[in-house]
């Protein structure tokens, strides 16, 4: 029986996987103020492999290997299917393995041993990943022809809704516990003489707190639901992406 996006219990999960993709987002941005070519991040490049994996992989038992996936020619190459520029790699300068093994240290792959090349299995943390990517990210096409993933705007809303929510509540329980302090050292009565000129005006500013919390976590829950997402549009878009992609320079 299908349940509503409002009240699945896999809104929690896919909120808590969110936050994981923003705090990763602001690390590239900053990565990409403080480091040089030779530490560029290997984000950008990472999760178009995890964004494919949401639609493209369907054998999940079976690793992706770093050469015969990322060498332009091979019968297995996944350029098309990732979107990646055959010089993306090397104009970052970035090895082939050093993608997969930081899926791996991020625990959104497991290594295979293998002596010829170095391959992972996707995790179920890392096809977790891969969805929220799917549903939260949109291609966009920088200068030099390179796709890369953004966050739509609307995730990241919720985002800070729900941080908001959080600090509402926080300051609700904190006010409580001091309350109760209050009333333990026996000053609960000179606190209400002091504030006696304000009564109505603290109840609604916390009946105000009340609400603005319970409508920002709900608006949350909505904003980083599916309701939005049309996914056969946007299966269609990714595929008429691929379908134009070419791996090569553009000047080739």
């Amino acid at each position: 029986m299908p349940t509503l996006p409002l009240v699945d219990t896999n809104i929690f999960t896919r909120l808590h996987y969110l936050e994981l993709l923003l705090k990763l987002e602001r690390q590239e941005k900053l990565q990409l103020m403080n480091g040089t070519e030779d530490a560029y991040p290997t984000w950008q490049i990472e999760k178009k492999i995890l964004y494919w994996s949401y639609l493209g992989h369907k054998h999940l038992f079976h690793p992706i290997k770093s050469e015969t996936a990322l060498v332009l020619g091979s019968p297995f190459a996944r350029f098309e299917q990732w979107l990646i520029k055959h010089d993306e790699l090397q104009s970052l300068h970035i090895k082939r393995e050093w993608v997969f093994m930081n899926l791996v240290e991020r625990g959104f792959a497991r290594h295979v041993p293998n002596d010829k090349e170095y391959q992972c299995v996707l995790t179920k943390e890392g096809h977790a990943v891969g969805a929220i990517l799917w549903d939260a990210t949109k291609f966009k096409i920088t200068d030099k022809g390179v796709y890369i993933l953004t966050v739509k705007c609307r995730y990241k809303i919720a985002y800070k809704l729900l941080l908001l929510s959080v600090y509402i509540l926080y300051t609700l329980i904190g006010s409580v516990v001091v309350l109760e302090a209050l009333n333990l050292m026996g000053l609960l009565d000179e606190a209400k003489n002091l504030f006696s000129f304000l009564p109505n005006t603290i109840w609604s500013i916390v009946v105000f707190l009340l609400l603005m919390n319970v409508i920002t976590f709900f608006v949350s829950l909505l904003l980083s639901s599916e309701l939005f997402i049309r996914q056969k549009q946007k299966v269609q878009r990714y595929t008429l992406l691929r379908n134009k992609f070419n791996p090569l320079p553009d000047n080739n």
